[in-house]
């Protein structure tokens, strides 16, 4: 009821108080919370137009305004409006980079909302602001790891490993290489010490492999989904085994290694008919490797 006997949009200057725009930021919250996204989506835009007519000066109130555009950028995601959610994303971003010198929360905060701009803009492919802020979001993450050594590690990790997924999508592929290598190596020494850091690793790898390929280093590409195929079969992941089988054989056939690319495809293809949960990707991709055991049957 409350937010009926609350009108914001009057001519006659008045400013709403920072604890409606806080309120309904919170029960945008909430209704995320619960999953009800277009919901959450309309209410807490209704914050963030609180918040812009506040315009705040003060540090605590534009840092909860910050907050509140990461939240909608998140509830917009979840409808994939992923252009509006990476507006959101990019307008918390600038108010918290002026915050970041001042605030430990600020600064991590940013490196947070960075990495989901990032990820929204590639979403929308706006690529090159994707680019730009997942670079931006290694650097926040490194800075993040060196006052605190060690709490981010992981971060850090992920970081490389989605600024090289972003930087695919602008065909930048030795700088790809460049951080997905890092990604690896960094997941390594983490899985060493935790094992629920394998599939990290296991993507890393997996992501890894075709970049090499394209490069024309098609022995770090055979060598990386090699290195794929031992985490997934560690890992029991049948899909994941399957992929990256599928792609080791391309890899063999490609550098003229034809008995080893038909035992892989072969086995893909086991993999795949074992799968219980086969999509019509899986079903079209099937077919193309049956067509590519076809093409290695005689060698």
């Amino acid at each position: 009821m409350w937010r009926r006997l609350f009108t914001w949009g009057r001519s006659d200057g008045h400013r709403p108080p920072a604890a409606h725009a806080d309120a309904t930021a919170e029960r945008g919250a909430q209704l995320g919370r619960e999953g009800r996204w277009s919901a959450a989506s309309a209410v807490t835009a209704e914050a963030v137009e609180m918040y812009r007519r506040l315009a705040p000066t003060d540090d605590e109130t534009r840092d909860r305004m910050a907050g509140t555009l990461v939240n909608l950028g998140q509830w917009l995601a979840q409808e994939e409006r992923f252009a509006e959610a990476a507006d959101a994303d990019v307008e918390a971003v600038a108010i918290l980079r002026e915050l970041a010198p001042r605030s430990a929360r600020a600064r991590r905060g940013l490196a947070a909302a960075a990495n989901n701009a990032s990820a929204h803009l590639s979403q929308a492919s706006r690529w090159p602001a994707a680019v730009e802020l997942g670079r931006e979001t290694v650097a926040l993450m490194r800075g993040l790891d060196e006052e605190e050594p060690g709490t981010f590690r992981a971060d850090v990790a992920h970081a490389c490993l989605d600024l090289g997924t972003r930087l695919d999508g602008l065909g930048l592929d030795r700088e790809s290489l460049d951080a997905k290598r890092e990604a690896v190596t960094r997941f390594t020494d983490l899985a060493r010490d935790a094992s629920s850091h394998q599939p990290d690793l296991a993507r890393a790898w997996t992501t890894l492999a075709p970049t090499a390929a394209r490069l024309g280093l098609r022995d770090e590409a055979i060598a990386a989904a090699r290195h794929a195929i031992a985490c997934y079969r560690a890992l029991g992941d049948v899909d994941g085994l399957a992929r990256n089988l599928a792609n080791l054989a391309t890899f063999l056939r490609d550098a003229g290694r034809r008995a080893e690319a038909y035992a892989a495809v072969d086995e893909s293809i086991t993999r795949y008919r074992s799968h219980s949960g086969m999509t019509s990707s899986d079903a079209a991709r099937l077919q193309q490797l049956l067509r590519l055991r076809a093409e290695l049957a005689d060698f």
